[in-house]
């Protein structure tokens, strides 16, 4: 590779090794409101660990780009507006 192409190949790596650690970083901020849920039943109590998610950007990404999701684990959806179901 000639060195003419070396230096913005190695400025354009830089920028998306800087990007992808920004964009990690946001993702796990986003994820660290896990909260704990306890559902009470006649066979007993049923615990989860539930992420809560509140604002337009969360609730688009959902659970996308999850690679695993924990059997006691969950999302929950806010919606911000009172429904009938």
């Amino acid at each position: 590779m000639s060195s003419f192409l070396a230096r913005p190949l190695a400025a354009l790596r830089a920028l998306g090794l800087v990007l992808a650690v920004a964009v990690g970083t946001v993702s796990l901020a986003a994820c660290s409101s896990d909260d704990r849920l306890v559902v009470h039943t006649e066979t007993g109590e049923h615990a989860f660990t539930v992420e809560v998610v509140d604002t337009p950007a969360t609730r688009q990404q959902g659970l996308m780009f999850r690679q695993s999701l924990a059997d006691d684990a969950g999302m929950l959806f806010d919606f911000e507006a009172e429904q009938q179901t």
